[in-house]
């Protein structure tokens, strides 16, 4: 009764209150918030959760702290400045640079020659497909090299990366990704004939992932779907270069059964249960083996990720420290994929900066 009594006055008191236009606080007991003001609340609460879903425009993108204004038109001969972005953090890290990355040097010479565009036509799987890592990719190379080739895009889950051209000299990316893909995926004339017609200077392939993440790898036939691939690409597109990635790391989720014998109803009854256990997925050492050894043979660049970012020991250890990993400890969240959107984008800009040193030897100067 006593509580029923104190709800009825605090009823009249809010009543009382929006007659006389008094403000009364929301957490009163006895008052509930209207659904309205409740539904905004709780939207105003998820934003930030749901950055991963939002579509961003390629010119003005949240995730990213711009090292530099991203001018119409940039200077294309002369060494570019690089931040390092490896988190001190990160433990048995190696230097962030594409070996043999000369066999770049024929884009970088369409770059600096101004005359047309210098495409990059970048493959991958869902680390590609999600909006996050290919945003940064291209708005840290269009920082350094101009955006005056390509319109602004909005880039979000549900759009693909394709960059809108506009038919001017400088420096295009375009991002193809696919969840779940492995190299055989783009193994298909179609799909070929699809990255034919962006003419590409450039072709990066980021596979790796999905041939590692099972029970049993298969060196053998990631080995050949890889050397098949890269067939294709080279005789549908003879003037671009290939240039492989190795996969960041992750987890592998088994199970193991239990059986346990019980009474019930006076019969004896075996019931099966599971344990769960998640370890690092070892394949991806193998999958990373493959992939620089089919490099090395072909004489191909290749950025290895794995080995830089710690390798079979460490790698994943380290992005599971930085919180750059979710949850199911495969994909990245938007801080590790603007991270190694980061990392790519500077072992690029090294690249550059090491063409441009041997094109005009100690006579180069430096951008500001």
């Amino acid at each position: 009764m006593k509580r029923l009594y104190i709800n009825t006055l605090l009823r009249k008191a809010l009543l009382l209150g929006l007659l006389l236009g008094i403000a009364m606080p929301a957490n009163t007991r006895g008052h509930r918030m209207p659904h309205r003001l409740a539904a905004a609340k709780k939207q105003k609460s998820t934003v930030q959760t749901n950055m991963d879903s939002m579509p961003i425009k390629i010119t003005t993108p949240a995730l990213l702290s711009a090292e530099t204004d991203n001018n119409d038109e940039v200077e294309t001969d002369t060494l570019i400045p690089v931040k390092d972005s490896m988190p001190s953090s990160f433990l048995f890290t190696k230097e962030n640079t594409i070996t043999r990355a000369e066999k770049l040097d024929s884009f970088f010479s369409k770059l600096t020659g101004k005359k047309e565009p210098a495409r990059i036509v970048h493959l991958g799987d869902s680390h590609l497909r999600g909006h996050i890592l290919p945003l940064v990719i291209r708005h840290r190379l269009e920082t350094a090299w101009g955006d005056q080739a390509v319109r602004p895009d909005y880039i979000t889950y549900r759009t693909d990366a394709l960059a809108t051209e506009t038919g001017k000299p400088g420096f295009v990316y375009h991002a193809w990704g696919k969840n779940g893909a492995t190299c055989s995926y783009f193994c298909v004339p179609q799909r070929i004939a699809r990255v034919k017609s962006m003419k590409p200077d450039v072709i990066i392939l980021s596979f790796g992932t999905n041939e590692a993440h099972v029970r049993r790898y298969n060196a053998d036939q990631h080995l050949k779907t890889l050397s098949q691939l890269v067939n294709m690409l080279q005789a549908a597109c003879p003037q671009a270069t290939i240039m492989l990635t190795t996969p960041q790391g992750a987890y592998y989720s088994y199970r193991v059964a239990h059986y346990r014998t019980v009474r019930k109803n006076r019969r004896t009854v075996t019931r099966r249960y599971f344990t769960y256990y998640r370890t690092v997925n070892k394949n991806t050492q193998l999958a990373v083996n493959t992939i620089n050894s089919f490099a090395e043979k072909n004489d191909l660049p290749v950025w290895d990720l794995y080995n830089i970012a710690g390798g079979s020991g460490f790698a994943c250890l380290n992005w599971v420290g930085g919180n750059y990993m979710k949850g199911d400890r495969i994909h990245f969240t938007a801080a590790g994929y603007t991270l190694q959107g980061n990392l790519l984008s500077q072992a690029m800009i090294k690249a550059y900066n090491q063409y441009i040193t041997r094109k005009k030897g100690n006579g180069h100067t430096i951008k500001h």
